[in-house]
């Protein structure tokens, strides 16, 4: 179930044109609901169940009604503890076990919930509105409010459908271009905000004020570390494979075809392991980029590792083919897609992938996305490990310090432990791998009617995670030690000791005559920005040189945004 909408007045027309704005959210039906102080819409994209177990908005007692986008993994778990609570159940969806929870325990149910998710929840009686968004972020819950009016929608083009004026924020601007999607409650439109991870906000209809606001993280405890290092790193090893099998196993809810994303990389390989040891040997994907004439420098080393691993499992693989044409050819389709322009140069080849799993017949794909944020996976993790404990506890100080001044002091920093690299770590998985991987899987998958999953979000991964100290991370400088040795002598080594590349395109792919062409030619009518960012046209300019190509792409990709949202500067 895919899409929510809704608005705190009374106006049939005004929702139907924002459940119409997100078809591709939920093509197996809509529903709305309307009274003097609300309205809310939803489209259903039907997973776990047929469409008529699940269909929204959900209402109890001519009183609470629910709108819910997204899955609850633990609920099976949640009903049974329901039902020892005397409460009975009329159907075997998560929809019905998230009402009857909420109802029996209020805002607390929320808190216990595992999975991914949009709530709207709407209590007649007291005239009240709680909208919540899941701790990963993997589901997006975009506000409007002004004066006396609210207005929220999982699509930043519904909210456009109700009305909503789609401007360019007055600060920030050239930040904005360069990073994309900011992190927290922050858009790149004025006056729109975000629920930020984990975030459940309350709010009074009447004279619309915020009631509560509140987060569902916690802190989480460093694991007691007095056994000798042989058997803590056994313990280590056997709790991660048994966490992230658990955690895999609660992905394969439902009934719709699975696929996966398998880059070559390690986390996606020990999803592929984990799918295939619960006899589900899904449709694996890959790209390929076609070099043509210019030099291959390893680019598609990692298309090499997941067609051998492809071939070691036994999957049905469908390796896609990139072309300069291509990419140029799904660039606007792109920017459509993602509701907001874009710095990363590999995301038009991420849309053509998402295409071609959705031809291939595929309706949930699970992706290996959150995996380096974890268990550490980058160069500048193993940079922070290698300084002194001095330092650390320097960086440290500074980095909580940047965190609690953060906009509308929404980073949880009550939850961060004193472990330096931890919290580093902890911040890119509020930010970049929210705001960046997960958004960017779900509207690119969402436009295809596809549902995207992460095995390794899930909470108790993630909680592991955290729980262990960085120091056991990194081992003899090598990053993501855990994980390797957790699956060594059960995935096959040439994944295992492959050196790190992460998939991209590479900059030698873009950097031609045709694509600077194109580029320059939408650049040509580029709006006139504040007077405090840079002419489009210069810095374009500027970043057509082989170093800066992703300075290049968030300039193309800001054109054409404001060209098709009709942004107003």
């Amino acid at each position: 179930m895919c899409g929510i909408h809704g608005f705190n007045h009374s106006d049939s027309k005004k929702i139907n044109r924002m459940i119409e704005a997100s078809n591709s959210r939920g093509p197996d039906g809509n529903g709305s609901y309307s009274d003097n102080n609300i309205t809310l819409g939803h489209n259903l994209l039907a997973i776990t169940e047929h469409s008529s177990s699940s269909k929204q908005p959900w209402i109890l007692n001519d009183r609470f009604v629910l709108c819910y986008n997204g899955e609850i993994y633990n609920y099976e778990q949640l009903r049974l503890e329901l039902k020892s609570d005397g409460e009975t159940f009329e159907t075997d969806s998560d929809t019905e076990v998230l009402a009857k929870g909420i109802r029996s325990h209020g805002i607390n149910f929320i808190h216990r919930l595992e999975g991914m998710y949009a709530i709207a929840w709407y209590d007649k009686h007291e005239g009240t509105l709680v909208l919540a968004r899941d701790a990963a972020g993997a589901k997006p819950l975009y506000t409007y409010i002004k004066d006396d009016k609210l207005v929220f929608s999982s699509s930043i083009k519904s909210l456009a459908a109700y009305g909503v004026s789609l401007r360019l924020p007055e600060v920030y601007v050239q930040e904005r271009l360069e990073i994309g999607s900011p992190s927290g409650t922050e858009t790149l439109y004025r006056n729109i905000s975000k629920l930020y991870p984990g975030q459940i906000i309350k709010y009074r209809l009447h004279n619309l004020s915020k009631e509560l606001d509140e987060h569902v993280h916690k802190k989480i405890e460093p694991i007691d570390t007095e056994l000798e290092d042989a058997e803590f790193y056994q313990y280590l090893h056997n709790t991660c494979r048994k966490t992230i099998s658990e955690s895999v196993r609660s992905c394969l809810m439902g009934k719709r075809p699975i696929g996966l994303y398998l880059s070559g990389g390690l986390d996606s390989s020990i999803i592929l392991h984990e799918l295939v040891q619960y006899q589900n040997k899904p449709k694996t994907f890959t790209t390929r980029v076609s070099m043509g004439g210019h030099e291959d420098t390893g680019a598609n080393s990692d298309a090499d590792v997941a067609q051998r691993l492809s071939k070691h499992y036994g999957t049905d693989h469908t390796e896609l083919l990139v072309t300069e044409q291509d990419y140029i050819k799904y660039f606007e389709d792109t920017v459509w897609a993602l509701e907001e322009p874009f710095a990363n140069k590999s995301i038009p080849a991420y849309y053509a992938l998402n295409k071609t799993v959705s031809e291939n017949g595929v309706v949930v794909t699970l992706s290996g996305d959150g995996g380096d944020e974890l268990f550490t996976g980058y160069k500048r993790h193993l940079s922070i490990h290698r300084k002194s404990p001095e330092e650390k506890a320097n960086l440290q100080k500074d980095l909580v310090r940047k965190l609690t001044h953060f906009k509308d002091g929404w980073f949880p920093v009550d939850c961060l432990s004193n472990d330096h690299l931890n919290t580093v770590m902890y911040k890119e998985y509020l930010c970049r791998v929210a705001e960046n991987f997960l958004i960017r899987n779900d509207r690119l998958g969402m436009n295809f009617s596809i549902k995207a999953r992460f095995p390794l979000t899930a909470g108790k991964i993630r909680d592991f995670a955290f729980s262990i100290p960085s120091c056991y991370k990194i081992r003899n400088n090598k990053t993501k030690v855990i994980l390797r040795e957790s699956y060594r002598d059960i995935i096959p080594n040439f994944v295992l000791d492959k050196h790190k590349t992460g998939w991209s395109i590479p900059k030698n792919f873009l950097y031609n005559d045709e694509f600077k062409s194109w580029g320059a030619e939408i650049l040509k009518d580029a709006p006139a920005l504040p007077s405090d960012t840079p002419n489009l046209s210069e810095a374009f300019l500027a970043a057509s040189s082989y170093r800066k190509i992703n300075s290049f792409i968030s300039s193309i990709a800001f054109c054409i945004w404001v060209k098709l949202f009709k942004v107003s500067i």
